[in-house]
């Protein structure tokens, strides 16, 4: 599925004299779960998944000792899952690795070339998946391991992993090139000004972006201190990173529970920690045990489950009442705290005549109650951070620990009311050759 277009910008993007074999292969738009839990008395959203796998190999010169002189070197490759719905395309960055064979390239360390390669990949796809009055998501999280698609790959001794306040800096630069692609977003700080905006106001002519970055156990100045240096250049009405989040922005209803509120993504720590939320409301005890129980104790279970009962009709947790804790919870998490850090990175995209964000936030104040922090706080100021010119390992894995082609489908007749429109069919890969040296890119068939 391999674009003309993306060929182009990454022969331009590349320096001079670098030779890269390029693989790219889409599988067709899936039936797939929701990333978004529906709200009590609601259907489950009709969702489709396409999934798409780049490889990037070299020939070199000098190829390592235990290895074929005449043979292709992977030197890296990322997955990328794309969500689709007749409201919004979210573009998921899964997995991403190194095999530590870069250096064979014998290229100054100035630039990443890894990071060129994976920017100019992640803006092809946004491009592909822009269509009109329809908001565009490009989210990961950053979680520093040692490896991910190339199992025995942390045994070369030239990979180089980084830490997590360094993997999570090397991705925000992987989006910043994207984000400056597109119009800033206005953002009204003035309340009488937000006020008489109301939450109807839209974006009029230009498709404006925002980046969003959120890593749980660390305060504003220090999360401010990961974003990329462009970032403290940006206008004070028109800040192009923020430490915040856009789940108000990309859910389908601000005013729904929490729960319905934060996408839920292949090995994702807040997908879990949703997951355990969830049995406040759904797990109760057995009719099996309640019969085993004194009829003292069973009162009282038959109380807590009558308690059970009401909050699975509101959908909404006991513990937990609004985004704003699910994330202060976020940082006792296991994966989110004893020093180890996850970044949650987001670039949101908004077509003309889409909601504002300012005036999603109005709206999912006005319904829920809850203080949206920082979400429309110009005030940044960024640290600027320190060249990053290593390969990171990032990503996630799926559930049954593998690689992901394809989804489980649902309930066929639900899954028919999704328009043919919502994705881009895929289409199969293409031969071509650019001037500046990239080799032909290899002709493969979907793997489903």
């Amino acid at each position: 599925m391999a674009s003309s277009r993306f060929v182009q910008q990454l022969g331009q993007a590349l320096p001079k004299g670098v030779k890269l074999s390029v693989r790219h292969v889409a599988c067709p738009p899936t039936p797939c779960e929701p990333i978004f839990s529906p709200p009590p008395g609601e259907g489950p959203e009709p969702t489709k998944c396409e999934n798409h796998f780049l490889a990037v190999s070299i020939r070199p010169e000098e190829a390592p000792t235990d290895t074929d002189s005449d043979v292709e070197l992977l030197i890296l490759s990322i997955e990328v899952l794309v969500y689709t719905t007749r409201r919004l395309a979210t573009v998921f960055v899964s997995k991403a690795d190194s095999t530590g064979y870069l250096y064979l390239l014998n290229q100054p360390r100035a630039k990443s070339l890894t990071r060129t390669v994976f920017t100019v990949f992640l803006s092809s796809l946004l491009r592909e998946y822009q269509r009109p009055g329809i908001r565009l998501v490009l989210s990961l999280f950053a979680r520093a391991q040692s490896q991910y698609l190339f199992p025995g790959s942390i045994e070369n001794v030239r990979k180089h992993v980084l830490d997590d306040r360094g993997l999570i800096k090397w991705w925000c630069r992987v989006f910043d090139p994207i984000l400056r692609d597109f119009e800033p977003e206005k953002h009204t700080t003035n309340k009488s000004a937000l006020k008489g905006e109301g939450p109807d106001h839209a974006e009029a002519v230009n498709t404006t972006a925002t980046a969003y970055l959120i890593v749980p156990g660390l305060d504003q100045h220090e999360t401010r201190a990961l974003f990329p240096s462009t970032a403290r250049l940006d206008p004070k009405d028109k800040p192009r990173w923020l430490n915040s989040h856009p789940l108000y922005q990309v859910c389908a209803n601000p005013g729904a529970p929490p729960r319905c509120l934060v996408p839920r993504f292949p090995d994702d720590p807040k997908a879990r920690f949703l997951d355990d939320l969830d049995e406040e409301i759904f797990g109760h005890a057995t009719t099996s045990t309640r019969n085993k129980t004194p009829k003292c104790v069973r009162d009282i279970i038959d109380v807590t489950e009558a308690s059970s009962q009401d909050h699975a009709a509101t959908g909404r947790w006991p513990s937990v009442k609004s985004l704003e804790e699910f994330w202060e919870m976020m940082t006792f998490r296991q994966e989110c705290s004893a020093g180890r850090l996850v970044g949650f990175i987001w670039m949101v995209v908004n077509p003309p005549g889409v909601l504002k964000s300012d005036g999603l936030d109005k709206v999912a104040s006005a319904r829920t109650g809850d203080l949206i922090g920082g979400s429309v706080n110009p005030g940044l100021e960024s640290v600027e951070s320190e060249p990053q010119t290593t390969l990171p390992i990032r990503s996630s894995t799926d559930r049954n620990g593998g690689t992901v082609f394809g989804n489980d489908e649902r309930d066929d007749k639900a899954l028919s009311q999704t328009e043919d429109t919502s994705a881009p069919k895929a289409k199969e890969l293409i031969t071509t050759e650019t001037g500046h040296q990239i080799s032909p890119f290899s002709q493969e068939k979907d793997l489903r």
